[in-house]
This record gives C-alpha cells, structure tokens and sequence, in this order.
C-alpha cells in the first residue's frame, strides 16, 4: 500500500470515530462544586486517596499524607476530622481505603499498619483487625475496601495476592 493510501484510510477511519453518536466529549456536565488545597489544616489534604458516602450524604475523605480522615456535608463544608500518624487505635500510617457500613461506621484501611480499623461516624475508635503476615486475620498492606448490603466487609490483601472477608464486628469470614 502507498503512503498517501495509508495516510488517508487513517484519517477516513478517525473522522468516521470522531463523528459517531455518544462518542462526543461529555456535554451537559458541569462541575457544581469543589473544595480543598494542598495542606494539613481542616479542608486541606495532602494527597486524598478514596472517598466515600453515608446515608445522610456526608463524605468522607481519607486524607493519606495526613494520616487522618476527613468529614464534610453534601456541600464539602467541613464537619470534622481524625487521626494521626501512629500505631495506636485511632491512629494510621498511610491509610487507603474506606467504607461505610449500613449503621453509619466507617471502616478503613490502615496500610503500612496493615489493619483494619473501625470507627464510629463521630470518628471515635471502636475496633481494628489485622497485623503483618499471611494468617486468616492477618494482611500485608490493605488497600481498597468495600462493604456489601449484608455488612460484609471484602478487603484488597495487596502482597498476600487475595481478598479477605470480615463481618462487621471484624471477624475473619473467609
């Protein structure tokens, strides 16, 4: 084949792409709002990694480079926050992951502490699972989580290759 032959199927075949119906840029969709910057005070993250909802539309916001989660209303006015870097309840080194469950509580995961912590919507402490290893209720740096409509909670085991599920009291399931 010619290059000008190529050249011309090339371009037949990205106009015909470009033109088809629904393959247009998104129109109709307009940011309504947005909040924070780079920083560690209330409202300010340093690189945010996963987002969630409750019930009443709050989000939640885990806040990794702070070591902490945030909370704003619907609006992202800013609510409340917890954590801090450490190894104590309450307490996270790179958190990652988060989920809410149909009571309300949060649960997230704490990576580089390799558990799981559970808190209440106020972010009072309540219970964690996980230490470093291979066992049933052990993980090596969870990631993503999530929750289903049972309250079984599902989480990345990320360097033990597999997915561990808990109940919502923290129970090793399967």
């Amino acid at each position: 084949m010619k290059r000008s032959t190529v050249v011309r199927l090339i371009i037949s075949i990205a106009i015909f792409i470009f033109n088809l119906p629904g393959v247009s840029a998104q129109s109709g969709v307009a940011l309504v709002n947005k909040w924070g910057e780079f920083g560690d005070k209330p409202g300010q993250f340093k690189f945010p990694t996963m987002i969630a909802t409750d019930k009443a539309a709050n989000i939640y916001v885990v806040d990794q480079h702070n070591h902490r989660i945030q909370k704003f209303d619907a609006s992202g006015n800013f609510i409340l926050m917890w954590g801090k870097f450490g190894t104590g309840p309450g307490e996270f080194n790179y958190p990652y992951g988060i989920a809410i469950d149909s009571k309300g509580d949060i649960y997230v995961s704490d990576m580089n502490n390799n558990r799981i912590q559970k808190f209440s919507s106020k972010g009072d402490y309540i219970s964690s699972v996980g230490s470093y290893g291979t066992g049933d209720a052990q993980l090596k740096y969870p990631y993503g989580i999530t929750i289903d409509q049972n309250d079984v909670l599902y989480v990345i085991d990320a360097f033990n290759y597999s997915i561990k599920k808990f109940s919502s009291d923290l129970k090793f399931l399967s």
